[in-house]
């Protein structure tokens, strides 16, 4: 693999930028005092960043020539008064690449290529720094002879810019030498008092560095303890927790040593207490939504140390709210951010299960078709509209759809459909899925959305549906019927061709006409019915018609005052059917009466039978007494 040489850029060519960038870097990114790092060979420049506790060495190689990936790493070694002391350079991180760049911006080394300490691993298809490490970010190779190096340059706003590129064994002439090799660091083991359990340093103890044991995450110090506008005051803490990392040049391997110098008060490392959490709280003060009974795992007299957990389960459709695919959660001593003498139970707010979610989108639901406007948890007796749409799709919910557009309703003629999101039947804990209820029928043909019609049958009474045609026909109307159309067109039709129409548009009007002499009820104000010779129907939006007509009768008839209102009292008709009915009840009384009469005359030919048997044998008797 191999790239084309740079461009070599005259180092006068960012001076300014230089300069600028060098003043505008912060106090944690400029280069020290390179006093802390070993005497650089001649040529060679040395740099320590204390941020990494790393001594850079650079050198211009512009007049030598080419050389390989083998030299680089000999130059190196011989980049310092101590022999080897120093490598490749290896910048694993972002921040330790913008450290090496400025490192050299400081420096005034306006050259784009940069060669540094890692090769191809052709087994791997990866690079690898001189410590076996891999390259972060990811850059793949296939050929033993890549090498990596990075460049960097200011921008406009005097910030670096830092990328990785791929280079060969051959080197162009305006690559720069990068190596560096790591600083000491002071040991806080050294320091008397130290509690590797319960402190941590504010910072790696690199060379020339301050630094101040704190407390570990479950401890804290009494002197801390002061809280300013919700948070502890650092300033407040004890001098005696502070110590300096010296720096002593020389040493056996040529990098010196560093030691802890302790900083203001000779006092021993204050020591860090616990902080505890309390049983009782979860017992007395609160209650965990969502899980199993847990009270009787938790004891109220005792404080649970920093880390502790709390064991609990979810109730049945909830998983915890940090594995969804587990319904066991629990509950962890931790502490508290405004005073960390306190333990505090987390997470702060009690919540460790969570309603599994139906996953993917509802059986059918189009949503450019329809729309999921309010849901009811069953369970908890709370309903939520369409600004809470995002908690709907939740066990154990129930939601309600409709369609979009105004003017449209379901296949099935309605207009919500409702689906639950539940467990399924297989054993599962951890999955939701969408059932239907309430009537629903998924099925596509159902579940789609159609304009609202009318259905004509519905124009008549309940009774008179199934014989529509015959109704209007037998009513009394003008054979004529004017029809106005949606789009306010109008059209004459006649009643039979009405009655054959299955539905009409919704906005359609129908009116329709007695004829001379005849006149039927209206709606009227206030509810009542009005009489008139002609009235007009309306399909509505709910899909039905503004009311049912009713057949027209003859202005001769009787009136009746009722309530305010007129309306007409026909006189006593005999029931459609009624003729027919009354044939076939006395016939049923015919029969009923006729079984009952040769029921009777069986039994008196029976009687006189046995009267005959009777008066044979007296007769009998009579005439053996007389022969005796």
């Amino acid at each position: 693999m191999s790239s084309p040489d740079p461009i070599a850029v005259p180092a006068g060519r960012w001076i300014l930028p230089l300069v600028l960038l060098t003043a505008l870097l912060p106090a944690c990114c400029r280069a020290e005092n390179s006093a802390m790092c070993a005497t650089p060979a001649s040529g060679w420049e040395s740099t320590y960043l204390s941020d990494i506790g790393m001594c850079v060495y650079t050198q211009d190689f512009a007049t030598r020539a080419r050389f390989g990936f083998a030299d680089s790493q000999a130059n190196c070694a011989a980049a310092t008064s101590t022999t080897g002391l120093a490598k490749l350079a290896e910048p694993h991180t972002e921040q330790k690449q913008i450290q090496l760049l400025n490192a050299m911006l400081k420096k005034s080394l306006g050259y784009l290529r940069i060669w540094t300490g890692a090769s191809c691993d052709v087994a791997s298809s990866r690079f690898v720094w001189s410590t076996g490490s891999p390259v972060t970010p990811l850059v793949a190779c296939s050929s033993a002879t890549a090498r990596l190096y990075f460049s960097g340059e200011p921008t406009t706003d005097y910030s670096s810019f830092v990328s990785s590129f791929v280079g060969t064994t051959n080197l162009s002439l305006t690559y720069v030498q990068l190596c560096e090799y790591g600083a000491p660091q002071c040991d806080p083991f050294t320091v008397s008092s130290y509690n590797n359990a319960t402190m941590r340093l504010s910072a790696t103890a690199y060379a020339n560095r301050t630094v101040r044991f704190n407390c570990a995450p479950g401890f804290y110090r009494p002197s801390e303890i002061v809280l300013v506008g919700g948070a502890v005051d650092k300033t407040a803490t004890a001098s005696n927790n502070l110590f300096h990392c010296n720096f002593v040049p020389g040493g056996t391997d040529g990098r010196g040593t560093a030691s802890f110098v302790q900083v203001g008060s000779m006092l021993p490392l204050e020591q860090c207490q616990p902080s505890s959490c309390q049983g009782w709280v979860l017992l007395n003060q609160t209650i965990i939504q969502d899980v199993e009974d847990y009270k009787s795992g938790v004891e109220a007299n005792r404080n649970y140390n920093f880390g502790e957990v709390i064991p609990l389960q979810c109730k049945r459709g909830y998983v915890s709210v940090t594995d969804e695919m587990s319904t066991s959660a629990q509950l962890v001593c931790g502490q508290s951010d405004l005073n960390p003498s306190l333990g505090m139970w987390t997470p702060a707010t009690l919540v460790v299960c969570t309603a599994i979610r139906c996953k993917g989108v509802m059986p059918f639901y189009d949503f450019t078709k329809m729309t999921a406007y309010k849901a009811f948890n069953r369970l908890k007796d709370r309903s939520f509209t369409s600004d809470e749409s995002n908690r709907f799709p939740y066990y154990p919910n129930e939601v309600s759809l409709r369609c979009r557009h105004e003017g449209k309703f379901f296949m099935d003629r309605t207009y919500d459909k409702a689906l639950k999101c539940d467990l399924p039947n297989n054993g599962t804990n951890t999955t939701a899925v969408w059932f239907p209820f309430g009537g629903t029928v998924l099925s596509k043909d159902i579940m789609d959305c159609k304009p609202i019609t009318c259905l004509t049958k519905e124009i008549v009474l309940l009774t008179q549906q199934e014989h529509v045609l015959v109704y209007l026909l037998q009513s009394n109307l003008n054979e004529t019927l004017i029809i106005t159309n949606p789009d306010d067109t109008v059209a004459t039709t006649t009643v039979l061709d009405f009655a054959t129409t299955t539905e009409f548009d919704y906005g359609a009007r129908v009116r329709f006409t007695c004829q001379s002499g005849y006149q039927m009820n209206a709606p009227g104000e206030g509810g009542h019915a009005k009489l008139v010779n002609s009235t007009e129907v309306s399909c509505i939006s709910t899909g039905t018609w503004s009311f049912r007509i009713s057949s027209c009768i003859k202005q001769t008839e009787a009136l009746q005052l009722t309530g305010g209102g007129v309306r007409y009292v026909p006189p006593a008709q005999e029931a459609a059917g009624a003729q027919s009915l009354g044939v076939v009840v006395i016939i049923i009384l015919i029969a009923f009466f006729g079984t009952i009469l040769i029921l009777d005359l069986a039994t008196i030919a029976r009687d006189v039978k046995l009267l005959r048997t009777n008066l044979k044998r007296i007769k009998l008797k009579v005439q053996l007494k007389k022969a005796k």
